[in-house]
């Protein structure tokens, strides 16, 4: 396996060659075998192909098996080509991947490099379900970690003027501010598997190390964007949330209502509510008042419609503070996420290494 960044001019253009060199026998081979399949019909209408007293269910049971016996050694030779470079593959092995070429560049009716791709949008699903902020938030991707300026306006305290007859007009400039994004590395940290392991497993283990994998990166991003600290850490939005005074060790409607009304209506339209679990359990428990019992809660009754609160949608996170954290805890919050942007730098890259831990005949897989 080579890392990302050991990557050279010169692989680029082996990676570059190979791929012309794959679709150029693919297309050959497709050739030889549409006439191949076409001789073998031939051969099996004819009664050639058919052993004395054999019927067509045993034949084509003896094509199944060839055809496994032919995906097996498939299987193993894509396996080596993954973890080595086509220099050291053995010529038995590079014969049955060109056979196959079209996976090896990944056409989606035969798989090949599908596999990572499918990871990386397994990877993205499980960091989403997984606290709420990556859901609500407006996540901005770059192709590099470099320092991402925000330059911005804020001339929501200036307003217009009446002015008299023949009389000079006053200025009034606008300020312009900068925020500056920077980036941190996320590691879902190496899961090291057992050779032994990788060829006994009965129960698809590789196969579910993209959910590990996806929900340990998506727990700390929704920890970190939830309350994280702001210097060795992305600024969690519940750290620079303003504090509204709803800090009370009592849950009550008019709380509620008053959190809600601190944000400026030009940004409450698109507002949602955030809070913990169990503040949830609290607010279900709770009735509009006022000799009116109905629930404040309001749950859907349609597919697509978030349950709501006062009218407002809510997201469920774990992350942020409870009630019972006592005073000074903003264990609820209202706004507009969509203002709150979360950077990232490329994407997922997931990795498997069959060399670094060759001595314990173990293979690590990663996510970052």
């Amino acid at each position: 396996n080579q890392r990302a960044d050991d990557w050279k001019p010169e692989d680029d253009t082996q990676w570059s060659n190979m791929e012309t060199r794959m679709q150029q026998l693919d297309a050959a081979i497709s050739r030889a075998e549409f006439v191949e399949k076409q001789q073998t019909l031939d051969i099996v209408d004819n009664g050639e192909n058919r052993s004395e007293g054999e019927s067509d269910d045993e034949v084509e049971t003896r094509e199944a098996k060839r055809i496994a016996q032919e995906e097996k050694v498939y299987e193993r030779a894509f396996l080596k080509y993954l973890r080595t470079k086509e220099a050291k593959l053995e010529a038995a092995d590079l014969n049955t991947l060109q056979k196959r070429a079209t996976q090896v560049v990944g056409t989606d009716s035969l798989g090949g490099y599908l596999v990572p791709e499918q990871w990386a949008r397994e990877i993205i699903t499980y960091m989403l379900a997984y606290g709420g902020m990556l859901g609500v938030a407006n996540v901005e991707t770059t192709t590099s970690g470099a320092p991402m300026n925000f330059p911005y306006i804020d001339d929501t305290s200036n307003e217009g003027a009446i002015i008299a007859e023949g009389v000079a007009d006053s200025e009034q400039a606008v300020t312009v501010a900068n925020k500056t994004l920077g980036a941190f590395m996320y590691t879902s940290k190496i899961i090291p598997i057992s050779y032994e392991l990788v060829q006994d497993d009965a129960y698809n283990l590789r196969g579910k190390l993209s959910a590990f994998m996806g929900e340990r990166l998506g727990r700390i991003l929704n920890r970190h964007a939830t309350i994280g600290t702001g210097t060795t850490q992305p600024w969690g939005a519940n750290v620079r949330a303003t504090a509204s005074g709803f800090t009370t060790a009592a849950l009550v409607r008019t709380n509620i209502i008053d959190l809600i009304h601190s944000v400026d209506p030009a940004y409450r339209p698109g507002g949602t509510l955030m809070f913990h679990d169990t503040t949830l359990a609290l607010i279900r428990k709770l009735s509009i008042g006022s000799a009116d019992d109905r629930p404040l809660w309001s749950p859907s009754m349609r597919d697509g419609v978030p349950s709501m609160i006062e009218g407002v949608p809510y997201v469920i996170n774990q992350n942020m503070p409870k009630l019972s954290d006592g005073s000074g805890a903003k264990f609820m919050a209202f706004g507009d996420y969509k203002q709150y942007t979360l950077r990232q730098v490329k994407g997922i890259t997931i990795e498997s290494s069959w060399e670094a831990y060759f001595g314990k005949r173990t293979v690590g897989f990663n996510a970052y």
